[in-house]
């Protein structure tokens, strides 16, 4: 039997939002950030979505090493119902098909719709999960911080 209640929110997203509900956080694993490398066996659909967006969640910090295979799945989640899309276009403009054919094309692309936002939305692709997240830049890394506490051998104090 599953877990009850919502899914919890990745930690990541919290963040961004400013811990909304001021919830204490807890010690959770944080993945290497991840190369944005497009994987090689994506459909072209699929790889168009992956380099409009990757870098952009790359850089928020929500795609990482670990989150690369449910990505992947969004792109081609993505391409599938592109297809399905133009499935339907086509059958339309081509006319004559029976009704039930046409129906089923449309549910189709309309399931494959939602299979997609309902991924998308994982990683703040719609325009409600997105309004959830408050984005605040990172900080710059300071070069000097791993010498901020240390001072010369006696001290700091010059002879």
């Amino acid at each position: 039997m599953g877990r009850r209640g919502p899914a919890p929110t990745p930690s990541k997203l919290n963040e961004l939002r400013g811990n909304p509900g001021k919830r204490k956080k807890h010690a959770e694993p944080e993945p290497a950030a991840a190369g944005i490398e497009c994987p090689d066996w994506l459909d072209l659909e699929a790889k168009q979505l992956w380099e409009r967006v990757a870098p952009e969640l790359s850089r928020l910090g929500l795609l990482t090493v670990v989150d690369l295979m449910a990505f992947e799945g969004i792109c081609q989640s993505y391409r599938r119902w592109r297809e399905a899309e133009r499935s339907v276009t086509a059958t339309a403009a081509a006319g004559g098909l029976p009704m039930a054919v046409s129906q089923g094309l449309e549910g189709m692309a309309r399931e494959r719709f939602r299979l997609f936002l309902k991924s998308a939305a994982e990683f703040g692709f719609t325009p409600a999960s997105r309004s959830r997240v408050t984005a605040t830049p990172p900080k710059p890394e300071d070069p000097f911080e791993d010498f901020a506490g240390l001072k010369g051998i006696d001290g700091g104090k010059s002879s």
